[in-house]
């Protein structure tokens, strides 16, 4: 019987030696890409990209810029892979990783130069409403995306096969979940990632909306736990899909995307002439542009991850409820899936508080564990989604 998330002291040594570099990484990624920003402002290296490398074409400039701040990351990135490699939590090479990396750098440009021509153009012919325009714009570019990213971004990184090709009878468990659910998601729409060509991690996720809304379910979760814990992970995603975490989600950030491109606009006009910006569709101006949106989404990260941990635990109790009389021990189930979660990715028993609250999408895998073990509301007449 499990009751809360535990470690042997071997994987308790390596947890804190792990999260303690991940701090680092994180950290210093962060520090490093802000660092570059500035000394790019303050040293004019935009406004030189601009007249001796762009030589004052847009294109041209905001591809330098986008590959600039995709490839700042790469250093930290590097050493990220080598850590995962050095704990096991993956098994991708070298020649893998740089190629995902490259494939990210060029979807990157595809997709933010166009964009970023479209803001240019925005800015130049309504200055004083183009945080507006701006937002609103991104409203549809966000929902394609979001939309798209099953059929077209994922497979560039992953393999994907529908879940009923190896696995026949979960999908016929699995069904049972879904028919109490009252969703509708046929097997078409279940999906095994061939996760196990990179990483030793267990997971699973919802993605897409409307047509290409689906659930996948990593192959190192289906093929190394039981059926009853992969059910119940199954069960989590599910509950994503009917509690509407997806469209809220959608709706949450594009809300936000108007304050933050709000607050940005009235940044940059106050700090336009510092740095001898006299407008702000000026191809330099971007650079300032893209450093008070990062120090804004950094200051929101932590109301970001606190809606998130909120919804993560709804789906937790969604998962566990929905399971109740399909497997003999619902809370038990949910716990040991938690600590094998744990314990493959290293997870830290006992993060800082402070940690959780501002980097955290989720709760803690001890929070997760505990929940799990002592959640039985129907000896109480309490259940939130299943009576």
């Amino acid at each position: 019987m499990i009751d809360r998330y535990t470690l042997t002291p071997g994987q308790l040594q390596k947890a804190i030696a792990l999260d303690h570099t991940y701090k680092i990484i994180g950290l210093g990624d962060l520090c490093f890409a802000l660092v570059l920003l500035l000394l790019m402002l303050e040293l004019g290296g935009w406004r030189w990209v601009r007249d001796r490398v762009a030589r004052g074409r847009a294109s041209v400039f905001f591809a330098v810029f986008v590959g600039a701040l995709v490839l700042a990351s790469l250093p930290f990135g590097v050493w990220a892979h080598h850590v995962s490699l050095a704990y096991g939590l993956s098994v991708q090479g070298w020649g893998s990783w740089f190629g995902d990396r490259a494939k990210s750098l060029v979807l990157s440009l595809v997709v933010a130069v166009p964009l970023l021509l479209g803001a240019r153009v925005l800015l130049r012919r309504a200055p004083h409403r183009a945080w507006l325009w701006i937002a609103l714009a991104a409203v549809p570019v966000q929902l394609a995306l979001v939309f798209a990213s099953p059929y077209v971004i994922d497979p560039l990184f992953e393999r994907f096969e529908p879940l009923s090709a190896g696995h026949a009878a979960l999908v016929e468990k699995l069904a049972r979940v879904v028919d109490r659910s009252g969703e509708s998601i046929p097997p078409s729409r279940m999906f095994i990632m061939k996760a196990s060509d990179k990483h030793t991690t267990l997971n699973a996720y919802v993605t897409g909306f409307g047509a290409s809304k689906r659930v996948v379910v990593w192959d190192t979760t289906a093929d190394q736990r039981p059926d009853d814990e992969v059910l119940f992970v199954f069960g989590h995603e599910l509950g994503h899909y009917a509690l509407g975490h997806v469209v809220r989600g959608l709706v949450i950030g594009c809300l936000a995307g108007f304050l933050v491109l709000f607050l940005a606009q009235r940044l940059v006009l106050r700090l336009m002439s510092r740095y001898r910006l006299e407008r702000l569709d000026d191809l330099a101006a971007f650079g300032l542009h893209a450093i008070v949106l990062v120090m804004l989404a950094l200051a929101m990260e932590p109301i970001g991850n606190a809606l998130s941990r909120r919804q993560e635990h709804d789906a937790d109790i969604y998962g566990q409820e929905i399971l109740h009389g399909l497997v003999p021990d619902p809370r038990q189930t949910a716990a040991h899936a938690f600590q094998a979660l744990g314990e493959q990715s290293l997870d830290l028993p006992d993060p800082s508080p402070l940690w959780v609250w501002w980097r955290y999408s989720h709760p803690s895998i001890s929070e997760r564990v505990r929940f799990a073990a002592q959640y039985d509301p129907w000896t109480l007449g309490t259940p939130r989604y299943f009576r």
